[in-house]
């Protein structure tokens, strides 16, 4: 199975992806905050004569907003391992999302089940940081292009498969959750908005599949 080029092993779950690059390449910039340019109401000193009403059309009713998806429509042509291997790497990215929103969750338990080998080191490792420093992710990330490859069984009866899939950081923030504050890339480093991210699933004695290895590859997608 191949491996992609290692960036940061745990930055696949930062918003829009902090790299440890110095080039301002595809970094978004701060929007200034809007000014307040609403006038300042001054009554006429003349009486104005009334204006005759005219009828207005009912405005048409405003189309519903787009749900965020998180996850793509499954492939209609997955076989039952791929699909299989699909559920449990979006429960991995949905347990991770619940940890990186909430610094109060204290039961790991649902986090940890979703990895194994140094997947699980160091997704204990990152949340353990995100919550030292206060910093929780605001928005919802998308996923798109995953790409299932048929499972592989090692000589020790292991089952193992490769996988990847765009993930899309651009409806991503972090924030220090008690002030508000925009967290800013620390020196040296910039956000990127989509990474190309490569997971190494293993399924489990349960027949449940869990994220073991993953790798992350700077690409526009």
């Amino acid at each position: 199975m191949r491996r992609m080029n290692k960036i940061v092993l745990t930055g696949i779950w930062l918003p829009s992806m902090l790299v440890g690059c110095g080039t301002a390449e595809n970094q978004p910039t701060t929007s200034p905050s809007p000014t307040d340019t609403s006038a300042t109401a001054i009554a006429p000193t003349t009486p104005s004569p009334t204006p005759t009403p005219t009828p207005t059309p009912s405005p048409s009713p405003s189309p519903s907003p787009t749900a965020w998806q998180s996850f793509p429509p499954a492939d209609p042509t997955e076989t039952k391992d791929q699909a299989a291997i699909r559920a449990g790497w979006e429960e991995h990215e949905r347990q991770l999302d619940r940890f990186m929103k909430d610094l109060t969750l204290s039961d790991w338990t649902p986090l940890t089940l979703t990895t194994s080998g140094q997947e699980k080191t160091a997704v204990v490792h990152f949340i353990g940081d995100l919550r030292d420093k206060g910093h929780i992710r605001e928005g919802d990330m998308t996923f798109r292009d995953v790409r299932i490859e048929d499972p592989d069984t090692s000589s020790d009866g292991t089952r193992m498969a490769s996988m990847s899939v765009c993930a899309d950081y651009s409806n991503t923030r972090f924030i220090v959750a008690a002030t508000g504050e925009l967290v800013q890339p620390e020196e040296g480093g910039e956000w990127v908005e989509t990474l190309r991210v490569s997971y190494t699933m293993v399924e489990q004695p349960n027949g449940l599949w869990v994220v073991s290895e993953s790798y992350a590859e700077r690409k526009t997608c």
